[in-house]
């Protein structure tokens, strides 16, 4: 019971670590996020790759994801509310941008073969749908 104990406390700890890495990668680079990642023990950089991992919404789209890299000015709520805002010209509402299930669809929709990112955010939606299928069956 104790190495269960010792785990969780690790991982406890760790989210606070993966949290602090995500601003700094974000806001001072990489050289600045490897100093965070010298300054860990050998038990705690193998552990924090899988809470980094669990730490990652899985129904949010890739290119949301990395928004604050590709797009530094604005963040994935910005991007996500132009998204959903409609054209004032058209009245309709944009095209979504592929990295999603919806950009998936209109691939396909035009035959086209999906581009990676599209792939990729499929494979999400359908995993985050069938869990919520089974959590919701029992």
């Amino acid at each position: 019971m104790s190495d269960r104990n010792d785990r969780d406390a690790l991982a406890l700890h760790l989210v606070g670590v993966a949290s602090m890495l995500a601003c700094t990668v974000r806001d001072d680079g990489p050289d600045a996020a490897a100093q965070i990642l010298t300054d860990l023990t050998s038990e705690e950089r193998d552990a924090l790759p899988v809470v980094l991992a669990a730490m990652i919404p899985v129904d949010v789209p890739t290119l949301d994801l990395l928004a604050w890299h590709t797009h530094p000015e604005t963040g994935p709520a910005q991007r996500l509310a132009k998204v959903r805002r409609l054209d004032r010209k058209t009245r309709r509402r944009p095209l979504a941008e592929c990295g999603s299930h919806a950009a998936f669809n209109r691939h396909k929709a035009r035959n086209e073969p999906p581009c990676e990112a599209c792939e990729i955010a499929e494979r999400v939606y359908q995993r985050t749908r069938k869990r919520a299928s089974r959590k919701k069956a029992g």
